[in-house]
């Protein structure tokens, strides 16, 4: 089976969510003997190679709505829909906001081309509006393991070496007013104690010494501050599932978060996962005050192999994924 994985944006290179998610799956596809690829280029689509084209959340390609017509009668049409644009807008108050309109219009622009719908969690208002329709719909986790098993135990128990887990991390595009880090800046001046690293930092001011911005990491690199922090923190008044969170708590890190988006639908049995409305910075402040005092690093590998019970890893998204597929396969 040929499978693309189309989209506009850097597949490849780029440091997003749904880059990362696509390089995992092709990852675990590939395990699974199915020939994936990577295109920026709409023209792909036409190429009859393909079986099946994977396009994701609002990185549609207009036009390419159009292509693909030139594929064989059996090419299966697939998309994953990551968040949506309409209830991050809904959340930000961004009705003003034209691009916001032209990317709702390539979320359905992708659901309606679509045979097979994954969502990457069960909540997602248009996801729910396209089950009743004769689509094969599927709920599709994130997965936790974007790296190896091994290096996360290694790092569990050099964290432990190291004995720290004075400083709470943020990683993120903080200059997004999504990400609500004007909450984050206005807890941290209530407690002189409580330290924040931000990677890379942008969105943050200039006039608070307890926030130190690292800039550009890359994903070993934001690990390995992962393992030596007190906790993740992650103030977004809207998300869809963040894979910074599920790789936190794969590790047994502590994480503070708004009840929002896919973080609703996580296990209530995850250890570690905080709740706080983080729009009020005595909350969230308190939190994690409390939780840095009560760090032991020592626990977390009892919480990162409970955690990883729950979790679903790539492997299983790749194998609903292709299971999704091949049922539509089998129906024609």
């Amino acid at each position: 089976m040929n499978w693309l994985i189309w989209s506009p944006l850097d597949l490849i290179n780029g440091p997003g969510g749904v880059e990362t998610h696509c390089r995992c799956l092709a990852r675990e596809l590939r395990k699974l003997k199915i020939d994936v690829e990577f295109s920026q280029n709409p023209r792909e689509i036409d190429n009859k190679k393909w079986d099946v084209i994977h396009t994701h959340g609002s990185s549609i390609f207009f036009k390419s709505h159009f292509l693909g017509r030139n594929g064989p009668p059996s090419r299966i049409w697939v998309h994953t829909l990551h968040g949506l644009t309409h209830e991050r807008m809904l959340a930000c108050k961004e009705w003003a906001w034209p691009g916001g309109y032209r990317a709702i219009a390539r979320e359905i622009l992708g659901l309606t081309r679509a045979d097979v719908i994954l969502s990457v969690h069960p909540d997602l208002s248009l996801y729910k509006i396209f089950q009743k329709t004769k689509r094969t719909t599927q709920v599709c986790f994130n997965g936790w393991d974007s790296w190896n098993e091994d290096e996360n135990e290694s790092r569990l128990e050099t964290s432990m070496v190291a004995g720290e887990g004075k400083f709470w991390l943020y990683v993120g595009r903080g200059e997004d007013k999504v990400k609500g880090t004007k909450f984050l800046e206005k807890a941290l001046r209530l407690n002189p104690e409580i330290r924040l690293l931000a990677t890379p930092g942008e969105g943050f001011g200039t006039d608070n010494p307890r926030i130190v911005k690292t800039g550009s990491k890359n994903p070993n690199e934001v690990r390995e501050l992962m393992s030596h922090a007190a906790g993740i923190v992650l103030p977004s008044v809207y998300e869809g599932l963040p894979l910074v969170v599920l790789e936190a708590l794969a590790m047994g890190l502590p994480v503070i978060c708004n009840y929002v988006g896919g973080l609703k639908t996580l296990s209530p049995e995850l250890t570690g996962l905080n709740f706080v409305d983080c729009r009020n910075p005595n909350l969230l402040v308190s939190k994690m005050t409390e939780i840095q005092n009560a760090v032991d690093i020592s626990s977390r590998i009892n919480w990162s192999n409970s955690n990883k019970k729950i979790l679903k890893t790539w492997k299983d998204v790749a194998t609903i994924s292709l299971r999704s597929v091949e049922a539509v396969f089998e129906q024609r």
